[in-house]
């Protein structure tokens, strides 16, 4: 069946043979830890980005000043960021409509 639907995509992915016909153990999911494993690399490149010295010219008050992302408080970095979700990531990962900008979360 050809198909450029994302979300059709996404569960011919989920609903696939496991990759070299491993038995998983009882309780143990793929698509649990593919969930799990794009949130915490979510979560892992924003706070790598919170840490970096790049310019925060979004910042309200760091517009035009040179700014690092490190030096705005936490309510500021909040605003222009906010913390990746697990039900977020579970919800577009599941309707296929996940497209993660690769700019957004780069250091």
């Amino acid at each position: 069946m050809q198909t450029d639907e994302p979300a059709v995509l996404m569960w011919m992915t989920a609903l696939a043979p496991r990759p070299g016909g491993r038995v998983s153990a009882p309780g143990h999911h793929w698509w649990r830890e593919l969930v799990t494993e794009v949130h915490r690399h979510a979560v892992a490149a924003r706070e790598a980005l919170r840490e970096s010295s790049r310019p925060a010219y979004a910042a309200a008050g760091a517009a035009n000043s040179d700014a690092a992302y490190y030096q705005l408080s936490d309510e500021e970095f909040d605003q222009l960021h906010p913390a990746p979700r697990l039900r977020d990531a579970m919800i577009h990962l599941s309707r296929g409509s996940w497209t993660p900008d690769p700019h957004r979360w780069a250091s």
